[in-house]
């Protein structure tokens, strides 16, 4: 188990409060304080889980029915930082509705968009002063973002020309230009923000677990396999063998995978998975691991138009004799092309009028419908962005990649466990696409894609495509889905969040897990719906909530330590 954002932030919380309590974090992975300037690449971020598998846990799905029985990656990071490591980077800030949503489902205001905008405020050092012509598709309110806190957030301060050109055609063809996608109204066509200052990573060990306080003690390469309870209170943790006790609380913040393993393993959960491997229930809680729910995505490629040069950022950067150079400008200025290749990722976050006609939305529970007519709140994702010719293309010509995410999934998968022994993988089956509303929405979203108005798909800057859908029917579309999708690594909600009268609740809104004294979970297996955005801001205002939480329950004050 890794804590990533929400648990790496919390223990610095903890620690760093002016009483400065003994806070004992440990990492099943490694403590990765000797990553290499590849390794934190911006430019490269759709590469590092696959080219650091010591960073990533490589677990797989079951068989997706509804993806021809395909097994899809499920990639979880590996090491301090959790899945901050090996991530995309996509800075997306869920839409306000969504955390409004949230708080009137667990009956609490602390959810409320107006609160955790101020802890995003908080938390965020926004660097946002871009350079020439994408100054006018480009201008965040200084109100909607903070510039102080611990976190780096930044957007390309030079994006390629290609992608600035992009801009001209939605706004000339009438696409709404969102000049600041988090500002929580995603709603619209922008540019996209990345966890990342000077194009390299930001991660939860960069921002949160460097230069730590004495009371703060990180154990690495320690995993742990079980929760050691007296008479349902939670008094420590077993590793291996030896035991570590907690002089107050145990908090779970191991992920929305490892979190529900980790407390079957316990006995804490469904009595009837717990029988089945023979583990004696200490706490009968019937949700848990059992509301799974992900993203899903799909991508593929188009030939830019002969006339279109190749990208002058790729080339100076996979240019043997150039490469060198590139690299020192990144490492010594934070600048030069690998700050620029692949960073000019443009984002869209739409609404699709026919699934929202569709008998498939007329068919969901009423909230959920009124939910998703919310003005703020999209059906899909769509990005646009420049790619790196693959083996087999032709390096002297352009390409572009276009990629599709289906926002506000209803599918609900699940988390079991294989076996009683804790090394054993857990069993992750996201049953992607296995709710007809999500079928109809994720067809329908690939169509509207594709026709964008102003998009470079259709304003004639491509050629031809490449391994992409045909469009000419929802039979073939839905072909290329079942081919072509798979999971974002989004997983959430496994041991979610909920009011005293829901079943399928397991923590309350103090991250209290029902049954247990002295046990709390901090993670994205406590949302209780995935909001629509990549989650790694919501895994951190998680963190920071249950931060405020305990320093105001314990009376740690929220004053830091110099």
């Amino acid at each position: 188990m890794s804590p990533g954002p929400a648990g790496a932030l919390l223990a610095s919380r903890l620690a760093r409060s002016s009483s400065a309590p003994s806070v004992l974090l440990l990492e099943a992975g490694g403590a990765n304080d000797n990553a290499s300037l590849e390794q934190r690449m911006i430019s490269k971020r759709l590469e590092t889980a696959l080219t650091y598998p010591d960073l990533n846990w490589g677990y797989k799905t079951v068989p997706q029915s509804q993806l021809a029985n395909r097994v899809i990656d499920y990639s979880r990071g590996k090491g301090l930082g959790g899945s901050s490591l090996i991530n995309y980077a996509f800075w997306t800030v869920p839409p306000s509705a969504d955390y409004d949503r949230w708080a009137s489902v667990v009956g609490d205001n602390t959810f409320s968009w107006k609160k955790m905008q101020q802890r995003l405020k908080k938390l965020e050092r926004y660097h946002s002063d871009v350079e020439g012509p994408i100054k006018q598709y480009f201008s965040p309110s200084k109100q909607n973002h903070g510039t102080n806190g611990p976190l780096d957030i930044e957007v390309p301060r030079v994006i390629e020309p290609e992608v600035v050109s992009f801009f001209a055609d939605f706004e000339k063809a009438g696409t709404p230009i969102n000049r600041d996608l988090n500002s929580g109204n995603p709603i619209g066509v922008g540019i996209m923000a990345s966890s990342s200052y000077r194009a390299l990573r930001t991660t939860a060990q960069s921002a949160f677990l460097e230069h730590l306080p004495g009371n703060l003690i990180v154990k690495v390469d320690s995993p742990v396999d079980r929760i050691v309870l007296e008479d349902k209170v939670a008094v420590g943790v077993e590793v291996d063998g030896t035991i570590y006790r907690a002089s107050k609380e145990v908090i779970i913040c191991a992920g929305a995978i490892d979190t529900p393993k980790l407390l079957m393993l316990s006995g804490i959960g469904n009595e009837d998975e717990l029988n089945r491997h023979s583990i004696a229930v200490n706490q009968h809680l019937p949700g848990m691991g059992r509301n799974l729910q992900d993203h899903v995505w799909v991508l593929w490629g188009y030939q830019r138009k002969a006339s279109a040069p190749p990208t002058q950022s790729y080339d100076a950067c996979h240019n043997n004799e150039a490469a060198a150079d590139a690299r020192r400008q990144l490492e010594e200025h934070g600048a030069g092309p690998f700050a620029v290749n692949g960073q000019g990722y443009v984002l869209g976050f739409l609404k699709d009028e026919a699934t929202l006609k569709s008998n498939d939305f007329r068919a969901l529970p009423s909230a959920v419908q009124a939910h998703l007519n919310e003005p703020t709140v999209p059906t899909y994702e769509t990005a646009w962005g420049l790619m790196h010719p693959m083996p087999g293309m032709d390096p002297a010509k352009s390409y572009l990649a276009m990629g599709v995410l289906l926002q506000n999934t209803q599918s609900v998968g699940t988390v079991r466990l294989a076996s009683s022994n804790p090394k054993d993988t857990p069993i992750c089956d996201p049953a992607l696409l296995t709710h007809p509303f999500d079928r109809t929405a994720f067809i329908n979203a690939i169509k509207a894609a594709a026709t964008v108005p102003g998009s470079p798909v259709v304003s004639g800057d491509v050629d031809f495509p490449l391994n992409a859908p045909t469009f000419d029917s929802d039979e073939e579309v839905w072909s290329f889905i079942q081919q072509n999708a798979g999971a974002t690594w989004h997983m959430s909600c496994t041991v979610k969040m909920g009011k005293a009268d829901d079943e399928s609740a397991c923590v309350d809104t103090d991250f209290r897990l029902r049954g247990i004294k002295n046990l709390r979970v901090a993670d994205m297996s406590v949302t209780p719906f995935l909001p629509s955005a990549h989650p790694v801001s919501t895994a951190y205002l998680v963190g920071e909530t249950a931060a405020e939480r305990l320093v105001a329950e314990y009376d740690l004050d929220t004053q830091s330590k110099a």
